[in-house]
């Protein structure tokens, strides 16, 4: 039995998406394939599937919903690595976490898989701050690379910005749902208004990404860090802050 809470999930539901607020065990778990909650004082998964580390100065501390991760902005953050289960991602997906971002930091991920977070059709999973109150989104499929796979993409594949997108202090819900014919961002349970991004990507409609998507399955997910900042494999950016209820979903 998964542990009944509330937590706000936003799920791919065919080519529409809704918002629900239901305990996990209260028919959220449909296409569920991890969520990492916190409560048990780890990075265990609530399925027992794909466990994280904890790694740095990362540690668990109260949260949203019970207790959450807290990570310092300084060599804090999860690791959990790939497994057969997240294979379902190739072609649908919901990507979702709570955060309460104390410095943001320069595209320091809430959530990340990826080989890159940036620079290119490098990740899977890009859940981040981009510096201020900016956010920013993205995805990439099997081709993914400026414009081969969706005709008048414009620069690099699959990234979505949101300028000045939330209140410092505050908890904030991020959501990515691709369905496998489009990318849908969404803060709070409703679709984020995007300023820019890959195919000139503006306002609140989803974004055409076809399936199947690169599931990077040589590379972990991450919440609190990311690499590969500004192209350079090397650099690493990490979040000040508390993550809780992060989750992923084949639908």
């Amino acid at each position: 039995m998964f542990p009944c809470r509330r937590v706000l999930i936003v799920l791919g539901l065919g080519v529409a998406a809704g918002v629900a607020w239901a305990g996990i065990s209260d028919g959220l778990t449909d296409g569920l394939i991890s969520a990492w909650t916190f409560d048990d004082g780890t990075a265990n998964d609530i399925k027992g599937l794909n466990n994280g580390t904890l790694k740095g100065g990362a540690k668990i501390v109260a949260g949203k919903n019970g207790m959450g991760l807290d990570v310092n902005g300084i060599d804090a953050y999860v690791e959990i690595p790939h497994g057969p289960s997240m294979d379902a991602m190739e072609s649908a997906f919901t990507h979702a976490a709570w955060a309460f971002i104390r410095d943001p930091g320069d595209h320091a991920a809430i959530m990340f898989k990826g080989d890159k977070v940036g620079w290119g059709p490098h990740f899977l999973i890009r859940l981040i701050t981009d510096g201020g109150t900016n956010l920013s989104y993205g995805s990439n499929n099997v081709k993914g690379t400026k414009g081969e796979t969706e005709p008048g993409a414009k620069g690099h594949e699959g990234w979505l910005n949101a300028f000045d997108a939330y209140d410092p202090g505050q908890w904030i819900h991020l959501a990515q749902v691709a369905d496998g014919k489009t990318l849908q961002p969404y803060l709070n349970g409703a679709p984020v208004e995007i300023q820019d991004g890959f195919h000139g990507a503006s306002g609140t409609k989803p974004v055409a990404l076809t399936a199947p998507y690169a599931i990077f399955p040589k590379q972990p997910i991450i919440l609190g860090m990311s690499w590969g900042v500004r192209g350079i494999q090397e650099n690493r950016t990490f979040l000040d802050g508390i993550i809780d209820e992060a989750a992923i979903f084949n639908r």
